[in-house]
């Protein structure tokens, strides 16, 4: 086997972390539209998605922007 060609373990550890990255970029994109936002939740969700790449995200979707959404329909 030649050391240029990666391996299938290469290629697919490559695909996952792009993918991660392009998720927590989509994540921290929402973040900073979503209507209701203070400085300190903004600071904290973003501290997440950075830090915790995959839950991070997760859960700025699960609960962060649905939390945001009811805030904003509420005011």
């Amino acid at each position: 086997m030649s050391p240029l060609v990666p391996t299938m373990y290469d290629v697919i550890f490559s695909v996952v972390a792009i993918a991660a990255l392009a998720f927590a970029l989509v994540a921290f994109v929402s973040i900073l539209r979503t209507p209701v936002k203070s400085g300190l939740s903004l600071i904290g969700w973003s501290l997440a998605v950075l830090v915790i790449p995959v839950l991070g995200p997760i859960a700025w979707f699960k609960v962060g922007r649905s939390t945001a959404v009811t805030k904003s329909l509420t005011s």
